[in-house]
């Protein structure tokens, strides 16, 4: 009998190059020179629903099936990011992030139904959704004070808006130059206004 074959898969929301610009600036603002950072290509910035790890690649249409279904009658979301902070903390970042400010309730809500459709796939407790971009992965920071403190001074900068009106699902392709994204499928949300009426 032949071997399943499996998909590292997670749903996220893709983000525009106008908004990738503006966390590409918050990026530069951390390079600070002691740490060695792995930062966001611009084309992969994205906010991430539900990461479902290994799926049985049968199982991937049924995957997106339950995604659409889940944000079919959800209206498209305005969402702005500002600040920057770490995971775990900054006493040893390895995770810098950008947080969503506007719009997060609704973001919060989207990713509870995202989850719930979901839970078939993922075996184990939930984690915490917050509301976040990654920026970069941290992997040196002889001093962390410093990388704080380039943090504090991002506090106010604010990227947005940004009218984000679908949902993916991606395959995470792994290589030792890092992950590489291959949407699989996506959900549309419904959107009142384009993305044109909210950049001008």
């Amino acid at each position: 009998m032949a071997m399943s074959s499996f998909v590292r898969t997670f749903v996220a929301l893709p983000l525009s190059d106008r908004a990738a610009l503006g966390l590409c600036a918050i990026q530069r603002s951390l390079d600070v020179a002691d740490s060695q950072i792995r930062w966001t290509e611009p084309s992969q910035f994205h906010i991430t629903l539900r990461f479902l790890g290994d799926v049985v690649e049968s199982a991937i249409p049924r995957v997106i099936e339950a995604v659409r279904s889940a944000v079919r009658s959800r209206n498209a979301l305005t969402l702005t990011f500002q600040g920057v902070g770490a995971f775990p903390g900054w006493k040893k970042p390895r995770i810098l992030w950008s947080r969503v400010a506007l719009g997060s309730d609704d973001l919060i809500n989207l990713a509870t139904e995202v989850r719930a459709s979901l839970a078939w796939v993922v075996q184990g407790e939930d984690k915490t959704f917050i509301p976040h971009v990654t920026l970069g992965r941290v992997r040196r920071a002889t001093s962390p004070e410093l990388l704080m403190q380039a943090a504090r001074g991002c506090a106010k900068v604010q990227v947005g808006p940004e009218l984000v009106d679908r949902v993916v699902v991606y395959e995470s392709r792994l290589s030792s130059k890092g992950a590489r994204y291959v949407e699989l499928g996506s959900a549309s949300m419904i959107s009142a206004v384009s993305k044109k009426e909210l950049c001008d």
